[in-house]
């Protein structure tokens, strides 16, 4: 027995004849469905469609997780924004020209100044060499034209001679001063320090920087405060080791 078919159905919407039509494969299999518009048949898979359904509400859950991501990623950067600005805001933050610091306190002055009278001996000793390099310089060039050949030989071998001595005594004395300057202001380095980190733990700050500084206002600038305050340490410690004494 053949499967029955049903008869078109005539629908007029705006001058256009949409016919529906169902074969008799397609009443054992509803899901396809055939439908003519003026003439033109335009199929329809159901099950096509149902599986693009699918894949749409896929593509949708994905965008959905990048909207979430996205603002994740915006909530970060305010909570960052934030952060900084009660940093600003809470954080007690100072500034030191610490070489400025260095140079500025009578201790440093102390320091070139007893270096100057350790190597005075040695510096006059280069210096003596040193004139009577010239000396001999200037024997030898006004006596050329009467000097032997033997004389002019002496003359120019002790002028060399000289002439290492005074760079060997010029180039030893400014070695070992600036080893020993390197010495003595490495321990004014180290006293500083001390003494900015209990400046600062005595006045609540948070953080103290110095090298790499490329501006800072006078409101966070300590170096005046702080080189106050090493003076004042020093004088303590001078006046307790007179008394002591």
């Amino acid at each position: 027995m053949k499967p029955q078919i049903e008869q078109p159905v005539d629908c007029k919407i705006e001058s256009r004849v949409i016919k529906y039509v169902m074969s008799s494969e397609q009443v054992t299999n509803k899901n396809n469905q055939q439908f003519i518009i003026d003439g033109e048949d335009l199929s329809i898979d159901l099950e096509h469609n149902i599986e693009k359904k699918k894949s749409i509400k896929v593509d949708i859950n994905v965008l959905m997780d990048k909207v979430r991501e996205e603002k994740k990623k915006e909530n970060k950067e305010t909570n960052s924004l934030d952060d900084l600005s009660k940093l600003k805001v809470d954080e007690k933050i100072g500034v030191v020209n610490f070489q400025a610091l260095m140079e500025s306190s009578p201790q440093f002055r102390q320091v070139m100044e007893s270096l100057q009278d350790e190597f005075q001996p040695r510096q006059r000793e280069a210096l003596a060499k040193q004139k009577e390099f010239e000396e001999l310089a200037e024997k030898i060039q006004k006596d050329a034209a009467v000097m032997g050949a033997t004389e002019r030989s002496n003359a120019e071998k002790d002028f060399r001679e000289l002439q290492r001595d005074v760079n060997r005594l010029g180039t030893e004395l400014q070695e070992d001063f600036n080893l020993r300057r390197n010495e003595e202001i490495g321990k004014l380095q180290r006293t500083l320090l001390e003494v900015v980190n209990v400046y600062a733990q005595n006045n609540d700050f948070d953080m103290v920087l110095a090298d790499g500084v490329i501006y800072a206002s006078t409101s966070v600038n300590i170096t005046s405060q702080i080189l106050e305050s090493f003076e004042v340490v020093m004088y303590l410690s001078i006046s307790s080791r007179i008394f002591f004494n």
